[in-house]
């Protein structure tokens, strides 16, 4: 493998992780989303004493909490992604990959009678 294909499969398997931890992220918050909405409806309609009301905060503070972190995160993958414009260069990577696939083929008539040893300096 030559080293431009090799740094290639790299970058798009690195994007690919950004785009793939964003949509995970994004599922994680929904279910806090969720949580917390249920524990705005349990507020809502439960009567407790202040001692409940003191776990029932605490639990909901939790949620928050987790919420805030992973909303965080996100932001930072969103403007990441937004930044290096991910989709736009996953393409751009696809593309590059392919005219290097090409120039291979293309070299291969000019390289099939070298020597071992020189054909080792890119592999």
């Amino acid at each position: 493998m030559c080293y431009a294909s090799k740094h290639l499969k790299e970058l798009k398997k690195n994007l690919e992780n950004i785009q793939n931890l964003k949509e995970e992220l994004s599922k994680k918050q929904s279910q806090y989303d969720q949580l917390l909405s249920e524990k705005y409806h349990e507020l809502e309609v439960k009567n407790f004493n202040a001692a409940e009301g003191y776990y029932l905060a605490k639990g909901l503070q939790a949620i928050v909490q987790e919420r805030r972190i992973i909303k965080n995160e996100l932001a930072k993958l969103n403007s990441l992604s937004n930044t290096l414009n991910i989709d736009q260069l996953l393409t751009k990577v696809e593309k590059s990959d392919k005219n290097i696939c090409r120039l291979r083929n293309r070299n291969t008539t000019y390289i099939k009678n070298f020597s071992k040893e020189s054909l080792s300096l890119v592999q």
